[in-house]
Formats: structure tokens, sequence, C-alpha cells
């Protein structure tokens, strides 16, 4: 059955009580109606006579607490408490306090337990108590937080560096997970074993942590990386310099800090997948990490990596690199007999344009952002996604190659920063893949 309400001004703000039985909505004017599911009617409840940014229903079980509606406004970011009746709908005034928010309120929350709301904005949270409408702490930082809710027994407070859990045990107590600069003192160790068992808690009711910092709890509850095992990774990068010094020699892109990045993130993967060295050769991992290694911050390039691994994102070991090289120069000459017969006039081989897109997985040629759409087509396709575009690479830059007449040219053409679009390569390499469906490379194998 369908409910209908038309109102006069577009509704900017909406709330659901904890039942489902009443729906509270303001438009842009502040008018504030309520909405009767059961009874299917509606009121206008009251009006702030200004923009509303937040509208919350207050669910308590508790007598004491009298306030069932809160509204916050954008004039002087005041909150609004108001006694609303289940039987008329209509919402009397209780109090309207001026808050010390220095930006405007983005969400509120509610621990109707311990009769305690918090109000989060950029700049702080404020933690209210719902008897006296007055605060009880203001947690801010110089840092920007982003929003705070309560959970069992306890409130977290995101900020953009740092996040932070609150316990309502001990509210004078203000525990800190994590912050990216060090404190001279030390946590107790009661403190960091309740951090670990929040954690656990948020992870079993909610299933899911703000998105930003869901890499971070996922590593500290796995206990990755172990702090004792930090001297084997080190030690077992030490074994690694020579052999990736000399598998990487040929790179001009590797820096010092490509290069130690690269080894610290190889060094973890085969620390906590010690078999990996068994499915591939470390100068095959080394290429194949090395664009993750320079794009990506470093957790997230080693759960990146980490996951690929496991689900066995590498060509077919059956499938030398020489049938691929013949698949791509195959496919080419298919594509364009004139570029193919322009690289055969400079004697360009397979591996001068192939072979450096592909060990760099085109983090040579294209930028962080376009780089990144690459990475997605690649992972969502398959390796064999790499062949089409390569192949797409070069037929949309086909002008600019007909135009260079050395090999070297070519060679560096594969290797630098072009201006070329992504979207037009994955594009090529989509209609490329619809025509040669299914790809296999022992198709290709007689020379030419």
């Amino acid at each position: 059955e369908r409910l209908e309400f038309c109102s006069e001004f577009a509704v900017t703000r909406a709330a659901v009580n904890a039942s489902g039985r009443l729906v509270a909505f303001a438009h842009k004017l502040g008018a504030i109606y309520v909405l009767d599911l059961s009874q299917k009617r509606f009121q206008l409840s009251t009006r702030v006579h200004s923009s509303v940014t937040c509208l919350a229903f207050v669910d308590s079980d508790c007598d004491d607490v009298t306030c069932g509606l809160v509204a916050t406004t954008a004039d002087a970011n005041r909150i609004h408490f108001f006694e609303l009746s289940f039987d008329s709908l209509l919402s009397s005034s209780l109090v309207s306090i001026e808050c010390s928010h220095k930006s405007t309120i983005s969400d509120v929350s509610f621990d109707t337990r311990d009769r305690m709301m918090t109000s989060s904005a950029y700049d702080a949270a404020i933690v209210w108590n719902l008897l006296t409408f007055r605060s009880n702490k203001t947690l801010n930082d110089k840092k920007c937080q982003k929003s705070l809710f309560f959970g069992p027994n306890l409130a977290l407070s995101v900020y953009r560096e740092a996040l932070f859990v609150c316990d309502s045990f001990c509210k004078s107590n203000l525990i800190l997970v994590f912050e990216r600069k060090a404190k001279k003192w030390q946590k107790k160790k009661s403190e960091e074993k309740s951090v670990k068992d929040i954690s656990l808690q948020l992870l079993a009711k909610y299933r899911r942590f703000p998105e930003k910092y869901r890499f971070f709890i996922y590593a500290q509850i796995m206990g990755i990386p172990n702090k004792e095992l930090h001297k084997n990774i080190e030690s077992l990068s030490r074994e690694l310099i020579p052999e990736l010094r000399e598998t990487l020699k040929t790179f001009h892109f590797i820096s010092e800090t490509h290069f130690s990045r690269l080894l610290s993130l190889l060094a973890q993967l085969i620390h906590f997948k010690p078999q990996i060295l068994n499915d591939c050769l470390i100068e095959n991992l080394a290429l194949f990490c090395f664009p993750f290694a320079k794009q990506m911050p470093k957790e997230l390039s080693f759960f990146f990596c980490l996951s690929l691994v496991h689900n066995n994102f590498l060509f077919d070991r059956k499938v030398e690199k020489t049938q691929v090289l013949a698949l791509i120069r195959k496919l080419l000459e298919m594509q364009s007999k004139q570029l193919a017969k322009h690289f055969l006039e400079l004697k360009v081989e397979n591996s001068d344009f192939s072979v450096p897109l592909m060990t760099s997985f085109f983090s040579e040629v294209f930028l962080r952002s376009d780089w990144f759409k690459i990475c997605d087509h690649c992972v969502t396709f398959g390796p064999q996604f790499f062949v089409y575009l390569v192949i797409g690479f070069c037929l949309e830059s086909r002008e600019t190659l007909l135009k260079l007449e050395t090999r070297e040219q070519i060679r560096t053409h594969c290797r630098s920063q072009s201006q070329l679009s992504a979207n037009r390569v994955i594009a090529c390499a989509h209609s490329l893949a619809r025509q040669y469906l299914p790809l296999n490379p022992y198709s290709f194998q007689t020379p030419f």
C-alpha cells in the first residue's frame, strides 16, 4: 500500500523512530511534520523558522527523559529539544540551545541508557545530558572530526587522522586507539586490552568500520604486521636486496624511495605467504608488485597485493612469455597492417613495446588517476586483459608511433608518460576483447 504526502517546499531532512511507526521530516523553511504510518495521518508538529541541518527521534524507555524529538538549525548552530505527543503528533519546545560548534552540525547520536546525546560537526563533537540539556564534554582536536556515534557501552569518535573510543563506564577517560603523532605517555595494559575487545565488539555488531580506518582496524585485530616479527622481515629484506637490484637495474623509474617501498612490500608478502615463491620467481613477483608499491599507500598495497596473490592473479604458468608476446604481435598485425609494417622496417622486437607496458603495469605511461582505471579493469576482467590493453595503447597512439624513426624512440615512448586518455585505451581494449573471445595464446605460436 502506498502512502503519499506532498510538502509545499522541498524536504531537506527526515528521520524514523525505532519502532518504524513515526516519520519526521522538515522542509527548507523549517517546518517539521510528523507522519504516523500506523494511523495513516500526518500533522504539522512545530516550526523552527530556519533551515534544519539534522533531525532525529529520541527513543528512550527511561521515564525521566521527556525529550522526544531533536532538531538542529543552521542559525548559530542551535539545538532544539521537543517533547512529542504521540496522540496529537504535536511538539512542544523544551529548550533551545546555542551550542559552541563553529561549523554546521552534521549528525546526532544517542545513548539513552545513560541519558546522553552527541552532536557532531566538522570541528568537534559535544556530549549532552538529556536530563539537564547541558554539555558534559567536548571532544575536539587539531585534526578534523568526521563523526561520532554510540555503540554498546562505548562511543566511537572518528577523526581525519585518529580514532578515539570513549568507554561509557568511565566517561572521564578517553582511550586513544590510534594517532599518527606519537605521545610521550604510554597506555596502560588494561586500556590496550579494552581497545582490542572494543574493536572485536564493534566488528561483531556492525560488521564494518568507517571506510577510511577499516584497514587499520583489521590490521590491529589480525596483528598485521606483528611487531615481534619485524626482525624477521628486516632480515628477509636484506637477503632480497642483491637479487632485486639485479632484476630492476634496467628500470629507470626505480628511485631509492620506490625501491625501499617495494622491498618492504615483498618482504611482508613472502613472510606471510612463504609458498608464494613456489608459484612464481622473485623477478616476476617484483615486477607485479612494483606499480602497487608506487601508487598506493603502504598498508593498502600490502592488502591489495596479498588478495591478488591469494586469488592467483597471474598468467597461467604453462603459458610462456614468448607466446603472449607472439599473440600481441599477431593481433596488432591483424588490427593495423600499417603499424605492423612500420615496426618491421625499424626492426622493432615484441619486447620493445609490449614488455615495458606489461612489466610496469602501465604505471609509467599513465598518471595515478588514469592508472587506477587501468588497474580496476585488469582486476575485474583478469590478467588476459593486459593483452588487449597493450594493443589498445598501440592503436590509440598509432599516429605518434608512425612518426618515430628509430627503434629506441619507440622503446622510450612505451616507457614515458603519455597524454593519451586511459578511457580511450580501455574502450579499445573492450572492443578487441569482444572480437577475439576467447583468448588463447597457443593458437599464435608459429613465427612470422
